[in-house]
């Protein structure tokens, strides 16, 4: 025997060929079945995946256009607010000048409808600096007019200027007072 040679052959095959060609003629059905089915899902994914990412950025471009409408319509309410808000100011500017002063047209009337009796209306007010006040009162009766007088004369909110007229006559009659409000 040679010195490099076996005595055991690698290529014996003890399997015989018609069941080998039967075997591999199988497993070449699955081969071929494999490709036909992979390939073309091969390539639909191949042709779909740009599609599928396409549509993901314009989802997203969606968002983002939403969200910058969003961000649009609140800077234009910001912008409303920061108007309204100087308007505002300017009121409250001339509210807290107007108070200042120290006279309130509010609160003498709100002090004139506490003293007031029932058949007396007020007709007319004028109001003007350093908190005088021009009144006319509408009444009937001439005792509700010198009621009237007895309860400025004793309020503490008013102080007559001069004394008006008392009408003697049961007819609706207008009075006129100058007051300063204290």
């Amino acid at each position: 025997m040679a010195a490099g040679k076996s005595f055991i052959k690698p290529d014996i095959n003890l399997i015989p060929g018609d069941f080998l060609l039967a075997r591999w003629k199988k497993r070449q059905k699955y081969h071929l079945l494999l490709v036909l089915f992979a390939v073309p899902l091969f390539c639909l994914l191949v042709y779909l995946y740009p599609e599928m990412l396409i549509r993901r950025f314009e989802r997203e471009m969606l968002e983002i256009e939403d969200a910058l409408q969003q961000v649009q319509d609140d800077r234009l309410l910001y912008e409303f607010f920061l108007d309204q808000k100087e308007e505002y100011e300017e009121i409250l500017k001339v509210y807290e000048e107007i108070s200042g002063r120290g006279f309130s047209a509010v609160g003498i009337l709100e002090d004139l409808d506490g003293i007031l009796p029932a058949d007396v209306a007020v007709d007319n007010i004028h109001l003007s600096g350093e908190k005088r006040m021009d009144l006319s009162l509408r009444t009937a009766d001439p005792l509700q007019a010198v009621e009237l007088l007895v309860i400025l004369e004793g309020a503490d909110a008013f102080q007559m200027e001069k004394y008006p007229q008392i009408p003697l006559a049961d007819r609706e009659e207008i009075i006129s007072l100058t007051l300063h409000h204290r």
